[in-house]
C-alpha cells in the first residue's frame, strides 16, 4: 500500500483502468443481455461477430471509443436485428464515455504530470539556493551577513534569484531584513532557504494564516494594555477623589473657629 500510495503514476494508472473497464463491461453485459434471445432463435452474423461472448464484446466496445473501429458496426446490427433503441443507448454510452469518463482520466494524467513537473522545480530551486548560499558563505561559517549578501549582488546567481522572486536588486536591504526572521543581522541557511521559497511565490494559505494570528495576538496585546492603562486611570481618579475627601473635613472647622474669632473681636 505504501508503495501504492507513494508512485502517483501507479494511482493515476489505477484509477485510469477503474473509470475505462468499468462503464465498458457494464454496457457489455447489457448489450449482450438484449441481443441475446436474437442470438438464440436466428443468431445472425453481425450479432455473432460483436457480441459471442463478454471478452469480445468488452474488447470491441472500447475500440470503438478509442478508434479501432467504427462504433456504427456494432450499433447497425442490434438496431436491425433487435430494437431501433439500443441504439440510443449506444449513443448515450459513447457520449458518456467521450465527454465525462475520457475528460476525467485526461484532467487525473494532466494533474499528475503538473505535479511532478513542480515537484522537479522545487528541488531544482532548492539546489540552486544551496549553491548560492554556499558562494555567499565564503568563511564557512553556516551563515551569511549583510556584507556577504551585498558583495555578491551583481553575480548572475543572485540577479536570477531577484528575478525569480519579481523583485529589484535595489531592495536588497529590504530582503535581507524580511529573510533575517530573528533580526540577528545574519541569516542561516535555513532562514534564507524558507524566505527565499515563500518570496517565489504566491502566499500561500498557511502564510495567510500566520499573519491573521500574528494580527489577532498584537490586536489582544493592544486591548490589554488599553484596559490596563483604563484601569490605572480609574484607580488614580480614585485615589485623587479620596485625598478631596479628606481634606474637605479638615478644612470645615478651621473655617468655623474663624468665623467665631471675628464674632467674638466685634462684640468686645
Amino acid at each position: 500500500p505504501c508503495l501504492y500510495w507513494s508512485c502517483p503514476e501507479l494511482c493515476s494508472f489505477s484509477i485510469f483502468l477503474s473509470l475505462a473497464l468499468l462503464p465498458v463491461q457494464s454496457m457489455a453485459v447489457f448489450f449482450m443481455e438484449s441481443v441475446l434471445s436474437t442470438r438464440l432463435t436466428s443468431s445472425p452474423q453481425a450479432l455473432d461477430k460483436h457480441y459471442s461472448n463478454l471478452f469480445t464484446c468488452m474488447f470491441h466496445l472500447f475500440q470503438a471509443l478509442t478508434g479501432g473501429i467504427d462504433w456504427n458496426e456494432m450499433v447497425v446490427p442490434m438496431m436491425e436485428h433487435v430494437t431501433p433503441l439500443l441504439g440510443l443507448v449506444y449513443a448515450l454510452y459513447v457520449m458518456f464515455s467521450l465527454l465525462a469518463v475520457m475528460n476525467v482520466i485526461t484532467g487525473i494524467f494532466v494533474s499528475t504530470a503538473m505535479k511532478a513537473a513542480k515537484d522537479d522545480q522545487d528541488k531544482i530551486g532548492i539546489a540552486f539556493l544551496e549553491e548560492l548560499f554556499d558562494k555567499m558563505d565564503e568563511r564557512k561559517t553556516g551563515k551569511v551577513g549583510w556584507d556577504d549578501f551585498q558583495k555578491h549582488l551583481n553575480t548572475m546567481h543572485m540577479q536570477e534569484l531577484f528575478k525569480s522572486i519579481d523583485l529589484d536588486p535595489s531592495e536588497a536591504d529590504c530582503v535581507f531584513k524580511l529573510l533575517d526572521l530573528d533580526g540577528s543581522g545574519e541569516l542561516q541557511f535555513s532562514e534564507f532557504l524558507n524566505g527565499c521559497l515563500r518570496l517565489r511565490g504566491p502566499a500561500k494559505a498557511l502564510d495567510v494564516l500566520l499573519l491573521l494570528r500574528e494580527t489577532t495576538q498584537q490586536f489582544q496585546r493592544q486591548t490589554e494594555l488599553v484596559q490596563k492603562s483604563k484601569r490605572v486611570q480609574e484607580q488614580q481618579e480614585q485615589r485623587f477623589a479620596e485625598l478631596l475627601q479628606g481634606l474637605v473635613p479638615s478644612t470645615a472647622p478651621t473655617s468655623k473657629r474663624k468665623s467665631r474669632a471675628s464674632k467674638a473681636a466685634r462684640a468686645e
